[in-house]
């Protein structure tokens, strides 16, 4: 997973310590995944944290989260729940160390963050295979909301024609890839 605040500030776990090392060893990073596993522990003082295993598409990452994150986010890091992680990382005696400063449900920040994509298609032909695709993936699940915009860009003749669907989606980076791989789909941008 990887493509915007949902999008333009997720890191993958594939890429994570070359971007650190980008960034001298150390900076926030929004990381999504789902939850493989959670260990909690007391520390001597009697505060509680834990070590939370997830994965992506791209390999998995452990995250420290301590007292407060954990109490705040508990609830959440259940086993298989796709979440985002705001962390402090840093590359230490060459090992990399992620510290959860927030954790927050994937959907519910797709939800709320302001995306809007633009899908550049070679003809009407993959419209049918799109509609399927975004009712299935994009659209909130009953009681959400979602503030994501999608815009077709469909050439006819010498111009395009801009199609933009009425309501709001959830724009992942999973939905972005997976249009992309839609046969006729030329391009998909974040705008």
């Amino acid at each position: 997973m990887a493509t915007c605040w949902i999008g333009s500030g997720v890191v993958g776990s594939g890429e994570l310590e070359q971007s650190i090392e980008r960034q001298g060893g150390a900076a926030n990073v929004v990381l999504a995944g789902s939850v493989i596993a959670l260990q909690q522990r007391t520390s001597q003082r009697g505060s509680k944290y834990a070590f939370v295993q997830l994965s992506d598409a791209l390999g998995t990452f452990e995250v420290t989260i301590f007292a407060e994150v954990l109490a705040a986010s508990r609830d959440i890091l259940e086993s298989g729940n796709p979440v985002l992680v705001q962390t402090a990382a840093r590359i230490e005696g060459g090992q990399l160390r992620l510290t959860g400063q927030s954790v927050r449900e994937l959907e519910s920040a797709a939800a709320s963050a302001p995306v809007a994509i633009r899908v550049w298609l070679d003809g009407a032909e993959p419209i049918g295979s799109l509609s399927t695709l975004i009712d299935r993936d994009a659209r909130p699940k009953e009681g959400r909301r979602a503030n994501g915009r999608i815009r077709l860009i469909i050439p006819d003749g010498e111009q395009d024609v801009i199609v933009r669907l009425d309501g709001g989606y959830l724009c992942t980076p999973e939905l972005n890839r997976a249009i992309r791989a839609i046969p006729g789909v030329i391009d998909v941008k974040e705008i």
